[in-house]
């Protein structure tokens, strides 16, 4: 029992510390969001509606987002953020408390991950927990969470150490390594296309380094591809629909760019420990600056020089490339695979990884004996956290996007009756890009969504009326007018229906097909399968 006590101490104070950073962003019985955050409460209601009724969401969204069924379901992966919000809402009914209760666990996944990763790289426990403080409650994974609301991308951070636990194993020869990058791969492309594209960028660096180093063997090889198997396993469902659907239709893309991070502005925000959704002033906040330069520093003292060095390199060299000091917004890549990024500032979850990673090192091999600074710091690094969401919380009317949510009825409306996200894999001409449903020549009234259906009522003046909805191919549809099935032209891109002239009520419907449901089992029993694989098989002595 007194071994145990240590672990039972550490959790404690993870569970602790999630509450804490969680409540301001409820404070005066209301939850702020952005644009976002509106976007992917239609996103959590949808998939809710579904779980509610035991069935898996169809590839389309019926609710909010412009009322035009755009493919957010097939498009956008929602199985880890599942996981979070809408399971706890199954539980508890209230969609507020299942928020709170969404991100407590979210916060306290991520430190315990975190504590994963360091624990694999230091015997102490308070460097252990410094650590994990440190990944779990930054100033830019505070501004995913609270002030930007990418819940996406804030899983995807959650799962990211997993996958450097991963390779440390595989690189050192332990076992499980597979199985953690597997899961942190998977769960990560579960979670957000462009946070995958940016782990994998620095898995490849990495390696191509280890190559030019002549540090990979075949063993080396033969288990990274295990782990992509498994991770492909793990995420089918979630990358299959992506497939399915980008695959067979011409879809609106957001503009690419690399919009970077304005130094200036920055140190002005960390100084006033603001995580204000702004692409420019996207910051680790105060003490992941000050971590970042004392790290550089130490690069210079020989006698310090350690295995930390190589991430603190790495990470030095992301930091630089977030700024506007390399114009690289200016440059080809713009327009390159890499323009997908969009801002420079989503780096820096890459660069706290390394930054915990680099410290944890630090600590360790240096044997900095006052732990109790560190204590401090993990306390002052809470504290501010608490002040910068209050800061935002507080601030209303800040920018025109914003909602309240005050109550359940007022999240399902909000959910319902917000517009934004209208344009987001909506269908276009492949000739010109136009957006299709912009050229319907019949409005709707009265739209009412579900998660897998739409009612409305349309004036049809011409025998072929066209509709501003989306009809992707590869997604199932049901067509009744007035209360009749009835056949529509499937081959066109958005409704089109031969309709007498008058008025007449529309139902659309859209189930998910039963290839889902098996991609979706085996996501599921991968996931499982891997889970009890670490917790129940002994590890062997090395």
């Amino acid at each position: 029992m007194a071994s145990r006590r240590p672990l039972l101490l550490t959790l404690t104070i993870f569970v602790i510390t999630a509450i804490i950073v969680t409540l301001p962003a409820f404070s005066g019985n209301f939850l702020k969001l952005t644009m976002d955050g509106g976007i992917h409460l239609s996103r959590l209601e949808s998939v809710f509606g579904a779980f509610s009724v035991g069935k898996l969401p169809p590839l389309v969204n019926f609710i909010g987002l412009g009322d035009h069924v755009n493919a957010f379901n097939g498009m956008y992966p929602w199985f880890s953020t599942a996981l979070f919000f809408t399971l706890p809402r199954l539980i508890l009914g209230s969609p507020m408390q299942s928020m709170f209760v969404g991100y407590v666990l979210l916060n306290l996944v991520t430190m315990l991950n975190a504590y994963l990763l360091v624990k694999e790289l230091s015997s102490d426990n308070i460097v252990r927990i410094f650590s994990a403080i440190f990944y779990g409650v930054n100033a830019y994974h505070l501004t995913l969470l609270f002030s930007r609301e990418a819940l996406g991308e804030a899983v995807a951070y959650t799962f990211a150490p997993l996958v450097m636990l991963g390779c440390l194993r595989i690189w050192s020869g332990k076992n499980k390594g597979p199985v953690y990058l597997a899961i942190g791969m998977g769960m990560i492309a579960n979670s957000h296309v462009i946070s995958l594209f940016l782990i994998c960028l620095l898995l490849i660096v990495i390696e191509f380094t280890r190559i030019f180093f002549k540090k990979v063997n075949l063993i080396e090889i033969k288990r990274f591809l295990i782990s992509g198997l498994i991770a492909a396993l793990i995420s089918c469902y979630s990358l299959l629909n992506i497939v399915k659907i980008a695959s067979t239709n011409k879809m609106f893309t957001p503009t690419k760019g690399l919009a970077p991070v304005i130094p200036s502005k920055m140190v002005s925000a960390v100084l006033d420990n603001s995580i204000q959704d702004d692409r420019y002033i996207f910051n680790i906040g105060l003490v992941g600056l000050i971590l970042i330069i004392f790290l550089c520093v130490e690069l210079f003292k020989k006698d310090k020089i350690g295995n930390w060095v190589p991430w603190t390199v790495f990470a030095v060299i992301l930091f630089i490339c977030t700024t506007s000091w390399l114009q690289l917004e200016n440059t080809r890549l713009k327009d390159s695979v890499f323009g997908n990024i969009q801002f420079l500032g989503r780096i820096s979850a890459l660069i706290v990884l390394l930054i915990t990673i680099a410290i944890t090192i630090y600590l360790e091999e240096q044997k900095v004996h006052k732990k109790y600074i560190l204590l401090i710091i993990s306390f002052l690094l809470i504290l501010m956290g608490v002040d910068s969401i209050l800061q935002f919380h507080l601030k209303k009317n800040d920018d025109p996007i914003r909602f309240y949510v005050k109550s359940d009825e007022n999240f399902v409306r909000i959910a319902h009756d917000q517009i934004h996200g209208l344009r987001d894999y909506t269908l276009v001409d492949k000739n010109n890009n136009n957006i299709l449903y912009t050229e319907a020549n019949t409005g709707i009234k009265n739209y009412s969504g579900t998660s897998n259906s739409a009612t409305f009522e349309v004036k049809a003046k011409e025998k072929i009326t066209t509709v501003p909805i989306n009809t992707y191919k590869n997604v199932d549809y049901h067509l009744y007018v007035d209360g009749k099935k009835k056949k529509f032209q499937s081959d066109k891109k958005i409704l089109t229906i031969n309709l007498k002239k008058g008025n007449h009520k529309i139902k659309l419907v859209s189930k998910a097909r039963y290839s889902e449901y098996i991609s979706m089992f085996v996501s599921c029993v991968s996931l499982i399968g891997c889970g009890l694989f670490i917790i129940l098989i002994e590890p062997r002595k090395h």
